[in-house]
């Protein structure tokens, strides 16, 4: 007699450690009758729900071939990107993929300071709605990170879209001049996860300023997220638009539906209090 050990789980009791089925266990799934090892069985403490006849498990496999699966993952980052190595990441990206990031700002209302709290970004998932707004200076790992999040995003099977930088824009004005604005739009605000490198680097015009707008708000309202890069602050995105209340209600926007993270590692508390309010 001899106890059956697998992993770290430890037998209920003592079963003689056989090397062949000596007993009947039904599948879980379609009880169908399936001979078994009563050692193996008593290592998982006698647990019948570990059973799976092999025509259920064929089964299985053949639905999990059969789902959709994503084109390669080429298709979508640029191969420098995907070819990240993290520990050469500068030292604050390092830290809000893992630790995340904790700042603090003055409550308009009780004028007290608040303390808000980014979750770590290896945790990222789209399921809750909200969105990622990574600030900071170039070569700060801003896009390496976010091909992190995107590269997990991919694993777990689910659809996204990355403009990488300057695409958003040369693709917004394209669909502009010619006939599918309107599908090209619903293409961006149905997309599950949409993510934009370094957002106000270029010019916003008035047809890039409109589209954006639109896109943000019908994401918002599906509680889709999105992912955001830039070097720029609020207060000098907000000078991009002709109307600054316009600027004001989209930074806004994306204040209310993305948690912040900052990269600079000498960002000051003023400027990251500026760029929440």
């Amino acid at each position: 007699m001899t106890l059956q050990k697998i992993g770290n789980v430890v037998p209920v009791a003592n079963v003689p450690d056989v090397d062949y089925d000596d007993i009947v266990v039904p599948c879980r799934e379609c009880e169908t009758d399936v001979p078994y090892k009563s050692s193996v069985l008593a290592a998982f403490g006698n647990n019948k729900r570990i059973v799976v006849c092999d025509a259920c498990c064929d089964a299985a496999n053949a639905e999990e071939e059969a789902k959709p699966k994503l084109p390669m993952i080429e298709n979508y980052i640029s191969k420098i990107y995907l070819e990240t190595d993290f520990k050469l990441l500068p030292k604050q990206a390092q830290n809000i993929w893992r630790y995340g990031y904790t700042y603090e700002r003055e409550d308009p209302k009780t004028k007290k300071k608040v303390k808000f709290e980014s979750k770590k970004l290896q945790d990222w998932q789209s399921v809750n709605g909200r969105g990622v707004y990574i600030l900071g200076s170039s070569r700060t790992g801003k896009t390496r990170t976010l091909s992190l999040i995107l590269q997990h995003v991919y694993k777990c099977n689910i659809p996204f879209k990355l403009f990488e930088a300057g695409q958003f824009h040369s693709e917004l004005v394209d669909a502009k001049k010619g006939y599918n604005f309107t599908d090209w739009r619903d293409q961006q605000i149905n997309i599950p996860v949409l993510a934009i490198d370094d957002l106000f680097a270029e010019k916003l015009t008035e047809t890039i300023q409109s589209g954006l707008f639109e896109i943000i708000e019908g994401r918002m309202a599906r509680k889709k997220p999105i992912l955001i890069t830039t070097q720029v602050k609020r207060s000098m995105a907000v000078q991009q638009f002709r109307d600054p209340q316009r600027g004001e209600a989209l930074l806004n926007r994306l204040r209310e539906s993305c948690d912040l993270y900052v990269t600079n590692q000498e960002v000051t508390q003023d400027e990251i209090e500026e760029d929440k309010e």
